[in-house]
């Protein structure tokens, strides 16, 4: 069987997947695996496999996908969205700048795998050297990623204060080890010491190709523009033809 779930922000896949066999009872002794993960602060589209229907996962895994996401322009983190020790700098793009330079993101751009990713080197994730910092052991791989389409919608400001009350929120909905006092402390100190009252977020939507990590887009974004980006938020809307609005919730 194949389910469309909707995986909401703050939980991994298989957090997902026992709520809905905690739901669902009659799933709990059913073979269940996800095809296509999403990171604990992106929502929205996951596919479930169940019982035969598991071997047929890398069909899945190939299909395009959609994305809703929105940039956070002037910080950056270490895994490339909120959930990460922050670095704040002051420059963001113009809407101008940014509707001019749509084009140039179409297409297939070859970018580094977040370093927090589940990405395998040398039998280990990525992510795994990250926590222990040993990152410059190693040289981080480059994919060929393809932005089939990719529309600008509109920006808006942020107050500092705010952007911190928002932050601290979505993180304490995310279970585990994944650093969240340490982070929440790095966003505070951060904020604190810039002089910037403001934070532009804009909002895109994307069509990609199968392995596209919209976090690595974002941080090349942040580059073109000689300043820092992060993915504020990541909704995915559809994989293949299953769509967020046929998701069981």
């Amino acid at each position: 069987m194949i389910l469309n779930l909707y995986k909401k922000e703050g939980e991994t896949p298989l957090e997902r997947i026992r709520r809905f066999t905690t739901e669902n009872p009659e799933y709990k002794n059913k073979k269940m695996t996800y095809a296509g993960r999403l990171d604990p602060m992106a929502e929205g589209v996951l596919i479930i496999l169940t019982d035969e229907d598991v071997h047929i996962k890398d069909n899945f895994l190939r299909l395009d996908k959609e994305y809703e996401f929105e940039v956070l322009w002037a910080v950056s983190s270490d895994t490339h969205d909120i959930l990460g020790e922050v670095s704040v700098g002051s420059r963001a793009p113009s809407d101008e700048n940014i509707e001019e330079d749509l084009g140039s993101w179409q297409g297939k751009i070859e970018l580094p795998y977040p370093a927090y990713s589940s990405r395998s080197i040398k039998g280990k994730p990525l992510w795994v050297y990250a926590r222990e910092d040993k990152l410059a052991e190693l040289e981080v791989p480059k994919k060929t990623m393809n932005i089939i389409d990719i529309k600008f919608y509109d920006s808006k400001e942020v107050k500092g204060d705010i952007l911190l009350n928002y932050v601290k929120k979505r993180i304490e909905t995310v279970a585990g080890d994944f650093r969240q006092h340490q982070v929440i402390d790095s966003w505070q100190r951060g904020l604190k010491e810039t002089n910037a009252n403001d934070f532009k977020i804009s909002r895109f939507k994307a069509v990609v190709a199968s392995g596209t990590y919209i976090r690595s887009l974002v941080v090349r974004m942040g580059e073109k523009y000689h300043t820092k980006a992060l993915a504020w938020s990541i909704k995915r809307t559809k994989v293949g033809n299953y769509q967020m609005t046929d998701s069981v919730v």
